[in-house]
């Protein structure tokens, strides 16, 4: 089955499929706005080292944690509760007024990509695959 196919014909990986083009692109310009801001308002670029540090920890230490919960609780509705947690947190970005509140670029950072695993690791097991034909689904 083409790609093309399959977004003619599965309504439900097409939905995914363009809400994740969208949150893509939500999230490519996060990272440009909290790092410009970051740089344009202390002139420090070891604040912006710090941001994204702040932002890779949280998601290697989560994403075991993902994972494991992913596998033992309902997937679509934690997907979801994994993306309205990121919109919220998104808006936290919104109480940065000057360089001494770097701190909450940090925290909402790292909250940010805490979150990001949740959804990130269902939505790769919602994913088609194509399997040989002597392959049996596993059995739970």
């Amino acid at each position: 089955m083409t790609f093309r196919r399959l977004l003619a014909q599965n309504a439900n990986y097409r939905r995914i499929w363009l809400g994740q083009i969208v949150s893509e692109v939500g999230d490519h310009f996060n990272n440009i706005a909290v790092f410009s801001l970051a740089l344009e308002s202390t002139r420090s670029s070891l604040v912006v080292t710090w941001i994204m540090i702040s932002r890779a920890l949280p998601m290697i230490l989560a994403g075991p944690l993902a994972g494991v919960t992913l596998d033992r609780l309902d997937r679509k509705r934690l997907m979801i509760a994994s993306d309205l947690a990121r919109a919220v947190l998104a808006l936290g970005f919104l109480l940065y007024r000057r360089p001494g509140d770097a701190w909450l670029l940090y925290v909402f950072s790292g909250l940010l990509m805490f979150a990001s695993p949740f959804f990130t690791s269902g939505r790769a097991s919602c994913r088609p695959s194509h399997r040989p034909r002597n392959c049996t689904p596993p059995t739970r």
